[in-house]
């Protein structure tokens, strides 16, 4: 009876500690390859992320622009401050049902965000039954 007492003990003391809270999210998160960093921030109840910095080193050109975008008549627009996350809403520890966009592949994604630490996050595009999982690290 011990052992099953300290179990469920061990079991709510970890549920409790490892909520998640939706603003948890906010900030800026340096993304897998290390070339680009983005801001989420919060619009009513939806996140949003957006580049904020591009590493100069991967990218020489200062006007970096959308040029692989679908849509012929955004293909001018700056990369820099450009929303590549969007419409994620918060649920059961996890940010779900947003989009992300790809502006070197030029496509969009369904998408979903969860951390794993308080400095680490899983951000993971679907295109049908396939997706692609990157681990990104916040900066502050």
């Amino acid at each position: 009876m011990k052992i099953l007492l300290i179990a469920v003990q061990l079991f709510l003391a970890t549920t409790i500690f490892c909520q998640t809270n939706s603003n948890d999210l906010l900030g800026v998160w340096l993304n897998e390859s290390g070339n680009g960093k983005v801001e989420f921030y919060q619009v009513g109840d939806q996140f949003f992320g957006k580049i904020i910095w591009i590493n100069p080193k991967e990218n020489p050109t200062e006007n970096l622009t959308d040029l692989k975008n679908p849509n012929p008549k955004l293909r001018g627009r700056p990369v820099q401050n450009m929303e590549v996350i969007s419409h994620l809403t918060f649920e059961e520890n996890e940010w779900v049902r947003g989009s992300a966009y790809s502006q070197e592949r030029g496509e969009y994604f369904k998408c979903k965000n969860w951390l794993t630490s308080s400095r680490e996050l899983k951000v993971r595009g679907y295109v049908g039954w396939f997706y692609q999982t990157e681990t990104w690290e916040k900066v502050f």
